[in-house]
Parts: structure tokens; sequence; C-alpha cells
């Protein structure tokens, strides 16, 4: 994970230098909304699938640098809720707990190539893919309801972003910007482990499969300078 997060890095810095960002260049800053989720799924033969599941919901202020088919984003979240479970496995593995989110923050950096679609003076149509990496700054979180969940301090994590979005003329070179997106996060170490854990625990079951998920989408609203 380091190793990729290195190679994006460079990209980040290098990118800003290359002639492609002589063209259409806006800027601008927002506000998001990130529900997501991470998974594992364990199947096995005449064995009802279990789960292990974390569930969060961010907010966030974002600024960001568009060069009209490249864009960097910088964004500041803050967790609203947040929960940790492990059902379906029976007892004494099933449980449940509900954190107090009240200081868990992170940094995002993203790096997006886009396609835009201009639609006369109203606006603009566009649709993106890229990378996104997110840094832990605070994960100093209490518990409303703590049933014994492995506690999440290290959160550091890049996913691939997918979405689409519109900008909306409203005055000269100011416009509104609206859009979705979906992002598909990348297993860390902390899945990886839980899934040999796992796997330990229930090695005699037959036909034993430990599938990983992690998706989310994220809606953005923004205020749009077109600088040139």
């Amino acid at each position: 994970m380091k190793k990729i997060a290195l190679a994006f890095f460079m990209c980040v810095f290098f990118l800003p230098g290359l002639t492609i960002y002589a063209l259409d260049l806006a800027t601008g800053v927002g506000l998001r909304i990130n529900p997501y989720l991470e998974q594992l799924t364990l199947t096995a033969a005449d064995y009802e699938d279990a789960y292990v599941t974390n569930k969060w919901l961010d907010w966030g202020i974002y600024a960001f640098f568009d060069a009209k088919y490249i864009e960097f984003d910088l964004s500041y979240y803050r967790a609203l809720a947040g929960s940790y479970e492990q059902s379906k496995f029976g007892e004494p593995f099933d449980l449940k707990t509900i954190y107090k989110t009240y200081n868990i923050s992170y940094l995002e950096l993203a790096l997006l190539g886009k396609y835009p679609f201009t639609i006369g003076p109203a606006g603009q149509i566009y649709i993106y893919a890229g990378f996104a990496y997110k840094f832990n700054l605070t994960a100093d979180y209490g518990y409303k309801e703590n049933n014994g969940d492995i506690p999440k301090e290290f959160r550091d994590q890049m996913k691939i972003k997918v979405g689409s979005g519109f900008d909306f003329h409203v005055y000269r070179n100011i416009f509104f910007r609206t859009d979705l997106s979906l992002g598909f996060l990348i297993i860390t170490k902390e899945w990886k482990d839980r899934k040999i854990l796992l796997k330990n625990i229930f090695t005699n079951l037959s036909g034993l499969k430990l599938n990983y998920g992690g998706f989310g989408a994220e809606l953005s609203l923004a205020i749009v300078y077109k600088i040139k």
C-alpha cells in the first residue's frame, strides 16, 4: 500500500507541469457526504453465509483544481456515524459495536481523469474516473455500544472512483457543480488479517471461502470559478 501511495503522489505533483494544465482552468470549494461499507462474507458448504461489516457515514469539505481533462481534489472528512458488526456466525462470535464519532477525521487526495460534454450556455456534463487516497488524521473515538470489536485506528486506504456531474452556469465565470461518484475500496492489511483469522477459526468447514468487498457513494455540491 505504501508503494501505491508513493506512486500516486508522484503523479499528483508531476501532472501540474504538463501542458494540459493550460486548458480551461477552474477552481472551487464544496461539501460532500459519503456513506460506505466494508464487508467480509464467509461462505461454506451446508453453512449459512456469515458477515463482518464496517458501516460509516462521513461528511467533508473539499477544494479542487480543474484543468478540463484532469482534476485534483483535496478533501477533509469527519465521521458522522459508524458501526462494526459480526453476524450469522453464532455465539460467541456475533456482536455489534456502535461508535461515538466526535473525533474521527481524515484527509483525502484524489486525482481524476475527466471527459466533458458541453450542452450550451446552460452548463456542462462530465464523467470521470481516477484514484483517491485517504489519510487518517485522528481516530480517538468512544462507544455508544461496545461488544468487543477490533479497534480501527489505522484508516489509510486507497480507492478507485468513478462518477459523473454537472456544472450549472450562474453568473459570468461562476458555476454551481454537483456530482455523484462510486468508490471501490482496495483491501487493507487490517482486512487481510481478518480473513486469515476467520480462515484459521473456521478451517474445518468444507468449501470455505472469504470474500472482501468495500464500496460507497459520494454526493458533492460546490461553487466553481472558471479561471479561463
